[in-house]
């Protein structure tokens, strides 16, 4: 019973991934409000330590609850004053992650890459479920910004640091993509057999395959 039941929770992480693969932006959006909640539950239990300052907090958690009712505009505006006056407290830090989504999801790439950025610099807590989702952040602003290269880089930074994080096997898919963008369809070919290898029972090793042939169709019109 136990296998079935994680067998299912695999078949919904590829469709999920699948998904996102084509529809980046908009699974964004999703990602963003799930972690919106969790971090709603659990924040002031991983807000521990001389960083803590109750009046972040408030400011944070009133953000994050704009946020989620839609007003982003009115949430941009308190996470931007929350970097400002806070700089270096847990609140302020974390307002750079969801400052790199809100700019990112409102086409300022530039913008969004430096949010994401300082985050995975000042973030102290590197086994934090933000991490791997914030160098994924910081990958997509890459790609947008088209830096192919260096988005690959990124995006496979996350199955490197956190192999077991379900988010790594779709970075790899995405950090194959970049690499074809770029033009070095021998470098995706090696990605996709290394997802193909290490998730070979599960059905992104398909999907993985079937965009390998793909690449060797698009080299057979040339």
């Amino acid at each position: 019973m136990k296998v079935e039941k994680e067998d299912k929770f695999i078949k919904f992480t590829e469709d999920a991934m699948k998904y996102y693969y084509h529809h980046k932006k908009e699974v964004i959006t999703g990602i963003l409000l799930i972690v919106l909640i969790i971090a709603g539950g659990i924040y002031f239990l991983s807000n521990s330590g001389n960083k803590v300052k109750p009046e972040a907090d408030l400011l944070f958690l009133q953000s994050m609850s704009l946020f989620a009712n839609g007003d982003t505009l009115q949430a941009e505006t308190q996470f931007r004053s929350l970097v400002v006056k806070y700089p270096n407290s847990y609140s302020g830090i974390k307002a750079l992650y969801y400052l790199g989504h809100i700019t990112f999801l409102k086409g300022n790439y530039p913008e969004a890459k430096g949010f994401f950025e300082k985050f995975i610099k000042k973030y102290s807590n590197k086994k934090s479920f933000l991490m791997p989702a914030a160098f994924i952040g910081y990958a997509n602003t890459l790609e947008e910004l088209k830096d192919y290269k260096n988005a690959s880089k990124e995006y496979q930074k996350v199955y490197k640091k956190y192999p077991r994080n379900p988010l790594a096997a779709y970075a790899l898919m995405n950090a194959a993509r970049c690499e074809a963008l770029y033009g070095n369809k021998e470098e995706a070919k090696k990605i996709y057999d290394l997802i193909e290898e290490k998730y070979k029972n599960v059905n992104i090793a398909k999907f993985a395959k079937g965009q390998k042939i793909l690449l060797d169709l698009d080299s057979l019109r040339y």
